[in-house]
């Protein structure tokens, strides 16, 4: 598409990027412009992507597009702003239907110190009562992300998740506990 013609449908998207990125044809049209255009012109729709990402990852739809703007990383900034709302938020948005699939998917193509956050994040402070862990251990969505994070997490990441899931025998005695177990098993092969 021609520069001229992408700066109008940018201009025309402004202000409408969430009802677009929510609804199941205009998620896939935002998702080829992430895929797709060059430059800058697609700033505003990013930044407006940014500004919104948490009901975008909650929604059926808008998940698919947080989850290109991860991916594709058309601006450093991007990543380092979802990062930032999947470090606050982790324990929501795992036990979330929608946003389980973007935290496991950003997890996953997370780089190895990104991948470090997510764990740190996961497993929580020190002082934590209900750290992001055992609340997401407890949900079946939330149990498929801490899953998934201890088959693929490496090097110190892993031991320390591996440690506090194994610290809090709780976890694996809950309803979804025996996911846990398998997994753990699975990690010690």
């Amino acid at each position: 598409m021609p520069q001229l013609q992408l700066q109008t449908v940018v201009a025309e998207l402004r202000g409408k990027v969430v009802e677009l990125g929510c609804d199941l044809h205009g998620c896939r049209v935002l998702q080829r412009m992430v895929e797709t255009c060059e430059g800058d012109v697609l700033d505003p729709v990013l930044d407006e992507v940014l500004d919104n990402a948490e009901a975008l990852c909650e929604s059926q739809n808008g998940n698919f597009v947080v989850q290109f703007v991860w991916l594709f990383e058309r601006r450093r900034k991007d990543r380092a702003s979802l990062m930032s709302l999947f470090e606050s938020r982790l324990a929501h948005l795992s036990c979330n239907k929608y946003g389980s699939n973007v935290v496991e998917r950003a997890f996953t193509f997370g780089s190895g110190v990104e991948q470090e956050r997510f764990v740190r994040a996961m497993v929580g402070s020190p002082g934590d009562v209900h750290p992001p862990l055992v609340v997401a251990a407890c949900h079946a969505y939330g149990n498929f992300v801490v899953r998934r994070m201890l088959e693929l997490s490496t090097g110190i990441a892993r031991r320390a998740l591996l440690y506090h899931v194994e610290r809090r025998s709780g976890l694996l005695a809950g309803p979804y506990g025996r996911f846990l177990v398998a997994a753990l098993e699975g990690t010690s092969k």
